[in-house]
């Protein structure tokens, strides 16, 4: 049963003033019967049907169903109570015109959720005499006919309550009689309302008839009570109770591809333009510059397969910041395997780094040949199978390095090579043309003091195609300066213009735990000079005592086999010679004077034995001219051996038996002060013995001999005797990338970076890419925002233009996530189609520009990096606009009276 108590409905005019639509109404419906309301147009008619219906709502007042007010209901329960319990016949039909007949009826079928009954649409077809019109569409029907379809679309629903709205208005007589005997069959198991302004039809055909005028009751005639208690209305008393229906996907699907059927033109505009603007908007992006990311990209696409990475030592002093090289140890390639576990680092020792183009090439270079070839060896590598396999490396002639009696045996690259091939192999000044790999086996070249051979030619794959243009003539080298000074870094930093020894040639020949011998370098301060100087002897290289085979002055004259801890030997020329170190005196003083006195001392001693041979000699003599005649330094044919360098010998070593001994007994040992800007190696240490001659010449090649324990704590704490190390790259980006952003880590402290021909251009770049990048951001996000901009428009402009067919399909009992349901599932469609197109047209200016650029202007980088990133933010762009811009309208005309969307209100 419904029942009506004092409703109200007040519209409002343009002019501000009020119109009352119905007034204190007051009236109470069976669950079954035909009932027409019948009055004047602007009686209220129609408002009260669409108030029956949950179309529209009431000022004052309420509706109640089966004892349920509808004031009370959620909106969510009026969709219910539309879907379930209300069919209507709207008096201007309401069809979708996207939709044939078959589809405007079953629309009834997808709002409740339930599978298509065409049989049963057929026949509700033939009830309103539309037999064989369901595939005819709403513009090839009459006015007439349009009217029966949304007749059959209330009916096929069989709701508990059929609002009729004029629903004769358009029929000829004889449908509409049939349509009236159809409703008035129905009106026995439902209730049945009908709004008709024909008086006569409701006096025929109606079980009650309503009259209304100015929105108030002047007539209700009952020709036939029903039972009350027999009602049909099966209405829910709370949305727990009633099954959840929603429109089918299959549904929603079929309105977006009609829609796009029908407005072709507008649809593939707005998806090109869109399009276009997403492209704009992902061609930035990919061009937004991360220093690791462009790195490793380069890397990749300029097929390098291994890395170089070189230490530094940054520090800041004065609010200064200073970044110096530094060898690499032992202990720092340690450092990396264990922070990089995967990769192998291998190193490529400094020994035997020098210059073999003015020794061993017969012409020099001209031109741009200078700047072509370096004509130096950069670095010494050991090779193994491994090695060979891991760098695709080849032997172009001969054979691999061997070990031999002399250890001497080497390989050369290709580009080492090519220096001989171009400029011929001197030999004793003589020209020996090169014009084959197997021409260069067996020659020798001198690197650092040590002889080797070269008994092969192995393939590093020079890149020569990018940097032969270097050996054009008449070049103009102020024109090639980036590219000469990239390949400066391609070449001294990789693989190129290093040698090749066997494995195992550093630890046999080179490493100084092996060796006892080392070319790193410590000072000794003996004192301070007079000013305040500190004076003292400066040593290029480090021994242990097992290497010392010169004769030794032991202090106390006891000679040692095994040093202790803090025992150290000293050449003697390592003493300086011109600075005061004792007693106001220099060593060469104290030399001197102390050779004087035992000269003298000889001389008055031994003189009167010689004296008669040395008077004939001379005609006459004393002690004194003995002793001129010795300092003289002619030899000494009266005591042969006493001569002057005798004596001098002598003086040295009682000057260190007498003084240096005592004065170095504790003595300050350390390295020269490193790129650290301190000493990593200081100790307190005794002078227990001197080696060598005074001879100065000699200096620089003696070492100072310390004890094993100093050697090896030495050995810690020094550089080490790599330039640089190789690694190969493992090709798995996750991993690579962390290679680079430890390359690309800044700050005071030890740093290894990673070193060739890409990381020199983008150590030259990087700042304006940098710019770059922050332009290409802001500029990326006014794309983002026009994208955005053009899309949601396109997106709710469509959905506004579709009001009406919001509102009928609201009308006819679907939720507001129904209609959402329905348009999102053309946006979505819309969306994915604009991702797809702007990610192919993105991925492929990407791809291209870098194409273009490497291949016309040799860039050696990669700009635009396409990655996962643009594919997020594309279809996250073009799925959440499509959400928001369908959810915006839609939640819109969700809040909005169905009847007000339909008239558009």
């Amino acid at each position: 049963m419904i029942e009506i108590n004092n409703l109200k409905k007040i519209y409002g005019s343009q002019n501000n003033t009020k119109v009352i639509a119905i007034n204190d109404l007051n009236l109470n419906f069976d669950s079954r019967g035909l009932v027409f309301i019948v009055g004047r147009s602007g009686s209220g008619k129609s408002t009260l049907l669409n108030l029956l219906g949950g179309l529209d709502n009431y000022d004052n007042g309420e509706i109640r169903i089966k004892g349920i007010s509808t004031k009370d209901f959620t909106q969510s329960e009026l969709d219910l109570y539309r879907n379930r319990n209300i069919g209507f016949i709207f008096q201007e039909y309401n069809l979708l015109n996207e939709l044939n007949v078959y589809q405007n009826i079953a629309l009834a079928f997808d709002i409740k959720g339930i599978k298509v009954d065409y049989s049963l649409i057929d026949s509700i077809l033939e009830q309103v005499g539309l037999v064989n019109f369901g595939k005819r569409m709403p513009n090839e029907l009459s006015t007439g006919q349009k009217q029966r379809v949304a007749i059959a679309r209330a009916l096929i629903k069989s709701p508990d309550i059929i609002l009729a709205d004029e629903p004769t208005g358009a029929l000829d007589s004889v449908t509409g009689t049939n349509l009236i005997n159809l409703l008035k069959e129905l009106s026995k198991e439902k209730l049945v309302i009908v709004v008709s302004h024909d008086r006569s039809l409701a006096d025929e055909y109606g079980d009650r008839i309503i009259e209304l005028s100015d929105g108030r009751l002047i007539g209700d005639f009952n020709k036939q009570k029903y039972d009350k208690e027999n009602t049909k209305i099966n209405l829910y008393s709370s949305t727990k109770d009633l099954k959840k229906y929603k429109v089918s996907y299959k549904f929603s699907l079929l309105m977006a591809v009609l829609n796009f059927k029908r407005k072709k033109l507008r649809f593939t505009f707005a998806i090109m333009l869109s399009t276009f603007a997403f492209i704009l908007f992902g061609v930035i992006d990919t061009t937004r510059y991360s220093k690791a990311d462009t790195t490793l990209k380069s890397f990749y696409d300029s097929g390098i397969d291994y890395v170089s990475l070189k230490k530094t030592y940054s520090r800041t002093e004065n609010d200064e910041f200073y970044t110096m090289s530094s060898k690499i140890s032992n202990r720092d390639i340690n450092v990396l395997a264990e922070k990089f576990p995967n990769y192998q680092f291998i190193p490529a020792f400094d020994q035997y780094n020098d210059e073999y183009q003015q020794t061993y090439c017969y012409e020099q270079p001209r031109g741009g040949e200078k700047v072509y070839f370096n004509g130096e060896i950069t670095g010494t590598v050991e090779m193994n199978n491994s090695f060979i396999e891991d760098y695709n490396l080849k032997l172009l002639a001969g054979k691999f390095p061997e070990k031999n009696s002399e250890d001497n045996e080497i390989l050369i690259t290709e580009y080492t090579f090519q220096h001989f091939k171009k400029f011929g192999y001197k030999n004793s000044g003589n020209k020996i043309e090169i014009t084959n790999y197997q021409d260069m086996l067996g020659k020798q070249m001198i690197l650092r003091d040590k002889q080797f051979v070269i008994t092969g030619v192995i393939n590093t794959h020079f890149n020569f195609d990018r940097y032969n243009v270097l050996l054009k003539k008449n070049l103009v080298l102020d024109d090639y300066i980036d590219l000469i000074n990239e390949m400066n870094e391609y070449v001294t930093t990789g693989r190129h213009s290093v040698i090749f020894v066997r494995d195992g040639y550093y630890n046999d020949n080179l490493n100084p735990i092996y060796t006892g011998l080392t070319d790193n370098a410590l000072t000794m301060i003996f004192n301070k000079d007079e000013s305040g100087k500190d004076v003292g002897a400066k040593f290029f290289s480090v021994s242990k005592l097992d290497n010392l085979d010169q004769v030794t002055l032991w202090e106390d004259e006891i000679e040692k086999t095994e040093l202790a801890d803090n025992e150290v030997l000293i050449p003697i020329s390592s003493i300086p010679t011109t600075q005061i170190i004792v007693n106001m005196q220099t060593f060469s003083e104290l030399i001197y004077q102390t050779s004087n006195i035992l000269i003298n001392e000889f001389t008055e001693l031994h003189f009167k034995e010689i004296q008669m041979e040395f008077e004939n000699e001379y005609g006459s003599g004393s002690p004194i001219d003995y002793a001129n005649f010795i300092r003289r330094g002619y030899g000494n044919p009266f005591h042969e051996g006493f001569d002057k360098d005798y004596f001098k010998s002598e003086a040295v070593k009682k000057v260190l038996n007498e003084i240096f001994f005592d004065l170095l007994k504790s003595v300050e040992l350390f390295n020269f002060e490193n790129n650290y800007g301190q000493y990593n190696f200081e100790e307190n240490v005794k002078v227990v013995g001197f080696y060598g001659t005074t001879d100065n010449s000699s200096s620089f090649n003696l070492p100072i001999i310390v004890s094993d324990k100093l050697f090896n704590d030495f050995i810690e704490a020094s550089e080490g005797d790599f330039n640089f190390v190789f690694t190969k790259l493992t090709h798995n980006p996750n991993e690579d990338i962390e290679l680079v952003k430890y390359n690309n880590e800044t700050g005071v402290g030890v740093r290894y970076h990673i070193v060739n021909e890409v990381t020199y251009v983008i150590k030259q770049v990087s700042s304006w890419l940098e710019i770059f990048s922050r332009i290409s951001f802001y500029l990326g996000i006014g794309l983002a925002l026009f994208s955005i901009v053009l899309f949601f428009n396109f997106i709710s402009t469509s959905i506004s233009n579709r009001k009406k067919e919001i509102g009928i399909i609201r009308a006819l009992g679907s939720t507001g996530k129904d209609i959402f349901r329905i348009f999102i599932c053309e946006s979505v469609i819309i969306a994915m189609v604009i991702f797809v197109l702007s990610l192919v047209g993105t991925y492929s200016i990407s791809v291209y520009s870098n194409y273009f650029l490497r291949n016309k202007y040799c860039l050696i980088l990669t700009l635009s990096s396409f990655k996962l990133r643009q594919v997020i933010l594309l279809i996250a762009l073009s799925i959440s606009v499509a959400i928001v811009s369908t959810y915006i309208p839609i939640k819109r005309f969700s809040k909005q009276k169905p009847i007000d969307v339909i008239n558009n209100m």
